[in-house]
């Protein structure tokens, strides 16, 4: 793996990791959970429930963080 990857990759990506919980996607924004939580409500993050857990796809971090930078 090349070092420049290494450190723009986030960490559960170089896992092969699809979807994350509410905890680890705040942790991808830079946020609280209780803003994750927010922006799944308002419709801004897209997530799913799993049993009783919720998680979060990768793809809609992206969307999310892309909508941010315009």
């Amino acid at each position: 793996m090349d070092i420049s990857t290494a450190q723009t990759s986030e960490p559960s990506e170089e896992l092969g990791v699809l979807l994350v919980p509410p905890l680890e996607a705040g942790r991808i924004l830079r946020v609280g959970k209780t803003t994750v939580f927010k922006l799944i409500k308002n419709g801004e993050l897209k997530s799913r429930k799993i049993g009783k857990s919720r998680r979060i796809s990768l793809d809609s971090i992206r969307e999310l963080a892309a909508k941010g930078t315009r």
